[in-house]
Parts: structure tokens; C-alpha cells; sequence
């Protein structure tokens, strides 16, 4: 049969006392190690960074990029004004006009010398032009001898000299085929007088 043993409330009472103590022991001990764990964690971040700064500070800093400045030489340039005549100053200024877009101010130097009232005066290339992130280094229409529709360049846009056959006298036509007249033919002239 079975027995009945009667437990006495202060008997409970002391059993509950020894687990919650027990709970809040182990508690307790869980906190102490978390707190151990982010110490020490704390720790070996404070050692790393000591150490890049000691690295850092031993090795001399490089930047990430190299400029070059270029730096007169005040000592041969004075030297050099001496040595110089005025002649040798005109003919540079003459060989650095020449070195403009695609020799074209050096035609033009040497066509105002020559005298030569039919030649046209190049200023520069103005037949470059950059729309919708394409160069354009040409007239359309020369090249496709005006049997095209239209010529995606702004000085022409499709007006009627564009499509003049066999060569269109649109500006930038006339332009390209002053500068080559090998290949493309002499421009008319439009100062010309017709009798």
C-alpha cells in the first residue's frame, strides 16, 4: 500500500529557498562571463589599434596618387634669354602657330605670306562637333555625295545644300573639301562673279 508522507510547509519552504538561490547563482555566473567575454573582446581591439598606429607611425605615409608639376628651370631660362635674338623668338612663335588642330592655322600663315586672295582662311578645325556623346569629325554629306536623306550635323540639318550632287555646299562640306580638294574637288567660290 502505499504511505502518504506529509511534507511540512516549512520543509517546501526551504526547498524553494535552496532552488532559487541556486537560480540566481547560475544567473549570476552567466552575467560574469558575458561581461568576461566583452572585455576581453574589448581588449584585443584596443591591442589592434595600438598597433596600426605603431605601423603607421613607423612607416613614412605614400599617397595614393603621384602628381607631376613641372617646374621651370629659372637657371638655364635666364642663360637662354641671353643667347636668344629676337629672329629666333619670331621663328618659334611661327613653329608654335603651326602646331595647331591638323596644321590648319599653318595653311592659313602661309596662304596670308603668299598673297593669294582666292585662298580661303582657315581658323582653326571648326568642323569637329560632339552631339549626344558622337564626334563628328565630318560633313555627312560629302562623304555619301549627297544621296542621303538628312546630315545629323548642326550647321546642316537637312537643309538643301546638303543634298547638292555630286558635292553638297553646305558649310562643313565646303570646309572638308577645301582642306582635301585632292579627293573631293575644288570648292566653288562664292565670291566668284558669274557673267
Amino acid at each position: 500500500m502505499s504511505e502518504t508522507a506529509t511534507i511540512s510547509a516549512s520543509d517546501i519552504l526551504c526547498n524553494l529557498k535552496a532552488v532559487v538561490a541556486d537560480l540566481e547563482c547560475q544567473q549570476k555566473q552567466q552575467i560574469l562571463k558575458q561581461l568576461q567575454q566583452q572585455l576581453a573582446q574589448e581588449q584585443q581591439l584596443q591591442k589592434r589599434q595600438l598597433q596600426q598606429q605603431e605601423r603607421s607611425n613607423k612607416a613614412p605615409v605614400q599617397p595614393s596618387m603621384f602628381l607631376m608639376v613641372p617646374i621651370e628651370d629659372t637657371q638655364n631660362h635666364e642663360s637662354d634669354k641671353l643667347s636668344h635674338s629676337s629672329r629666333d623668338h619670331r621663328n618659334c612663335s611661327d613653329k608654335a602657330s603651326t602646331h595647331g588642330h591638323n596644321g590648319n592655322t599653318r595653311k592659313a600663315h602661309e596662304k596670308k605670306n603668299h598673297g593669294d586672295d582666292s585662298a580661303l582662311e582657315l581658323k582653326g578645325s571648326k568642323s569637329r562637333e560632339l552631339r549626344a556623346g558622337i564626334l563628328y569629325t565630318g560633313c555627312g554629306c560629302l562623304h555619301r555625295d549627297g544621296l542621303q536623306d538628312d546630315c545629323p550635323r548642326s550647321e546642316c540639318q537637312g537643309q538643301p545644300e546638303c543634298l547638292v550632287k555630286p558635292w553638297p555646299v553646305c558649310p562643313p562640306g565646303i570646309r572638308c573639301r577645301s582642306r582635301h580638294p585632292e579627293s573631293f574637288g575644288v570648292p566653288p567660290n562664292p565670291n566668284a562673279r558669274s557673267y
